[in-house]
């Protein structure tokens, strides 16, 4: 649907010889990639895409055993909807909470048919009502990600201050991009606070990135 040509385009308009210290190429590859994903959006093409991102994201999880607690993202400004393949894999639920900036996400249980409140920036929750709970695998919405787990987002830094704490030596829940396949590029700049992600769900197909550097694909 999205050929490589295409993806490199894009690349070539970011000058990567200074991503390690320059934000503007960050904000310049945002723009481009936001526009790609509104363009795709008012397509229609998502409305089929959606379908099978969530049997993709279903089968990602099956992978994982029963009984572990999913973050999902309520989706916003044309982000794919990952809360319907949680449901499909009969997994448990959560939602993050945007508390403040320069805040780590909490995440709170919840389930579709609950309500939902109004937090800031946009986004929508779970009240306060419901538990915070500690989950053992993230869905992370993307602006942009790369097939060795690169991911670009909007530049609050939100899950890159959460993730850490959830990489816990012996508690690590594996985090995985979620995003339209025409978001995907060859490659993104880096800073040393960004964390790399353990694979991602398009609806193309998912992939997990192992500790070899080596991926399993469907």
């Amino acid at each position: 649907m999205y050929d490589v040509s295409d993806r490199a385009f894009l690349a070539s308009s970011v000058d990567y010889g200074c991503v390690s210290h320059c934000s503007e190429d960050k904000s310049l590859l945002r723009r481009a990639l936001l526009q790609r994903r509104d363009d795709f959006v008012a397509s229609g093409a998502a409305l089929a895409a959606g379908s099978a991102l969530t049997g993709f994201v279903a089968r990602l999880l099956l992978e994982y055993p029963a009984g572990r607690i999913v973050a999902a993202y309520v989706p916003m400004r044309g982000e794919p909807d990952p809360i319907a393949g949680v449901a499909a894999a009969g997994r448990a639920l959560a939602l993050p909470v945007v508390c403040g900036r320069d805040q780590p996400l909490v995440f709170r249980r919840w389930q579709p048919g609950d309500p939902l409140e109004e937090g800031i920036w946009g986004t929508r929750h779970p009240p306060s009502s419901c538990p915070s709970v500690v989950p053992d695998l993230v869905l992370v919405p993307a602006v942009g990600f790369t097939g060795s787990g690169a991911r670009l987002g909007y530049g609050g830094g939100f899950y890159d201050r959460t993730l850490p704490a959830l990489h816990a030596p012996g508690s690590r829940a594996p985090a995985f991009a979620v995003a339209w396949e025409c978001q995907r590029v060859d490659v993104l700049p880096t800073e040393s606070h960004d964390i790399p992600l353990d694979g991602w769900v398009t609806e193309a197909g998912f992939c997990r990135l192992t500790t070899s550097g080596t991926t399993r694909q469907l």
